[in-house]
């Protein structure tokens, strides 16, 4: 028995212009109608994908950042938070750099 969807935004729920198509909610919909859980999975930021779960009246926690923040979208909560230690950070991004690779960093509170 299926209890839980959780669904990718990028190339997987969103339309290439960025929003989300009426078929999509109205599926999306279905699968909630039929007592399955439904959530985001994305590499995306917390306040990024957000809107997206807002839209879809979802309010289970939302798994952003590549699963390195969980947080619930009704009160804030946070279940589950990730970093990477400073002094690691640093070795990190010198190997990288060596490297002549893009990096994106996130910097949480």
């Amino acid at each position: 028995m299926l209890r839980l969807v959780a669904i990718d935004l990028d190339d997987t729920l969103l339309c290439p212009n960025g929003t989300i198509s009426r078929r999509v909610q109205d599926a999306v919909q279905a699968v909630r109608d039929a007592g399955v859980l439904v959530t985001l999975a994305t590499g995306r930021m917390y306040q990024s994908a957000l809107p997206f779960a807002q839209q879809l009246s979802l309010d289970l926690p939302l798994i952003t950042y590549q699963g390195a923040l969980i947080k619930t979208t009704q009160t804030g909560e946070v279940w589950r938070s990730l970093q990477i230690e400073k002094d690691i950070l640093v070795h990190l991004l010198r190997f990288l750099e060596q490297k002549q690779v893009h990096i994106n960093l996130y910097v949480g509170d």
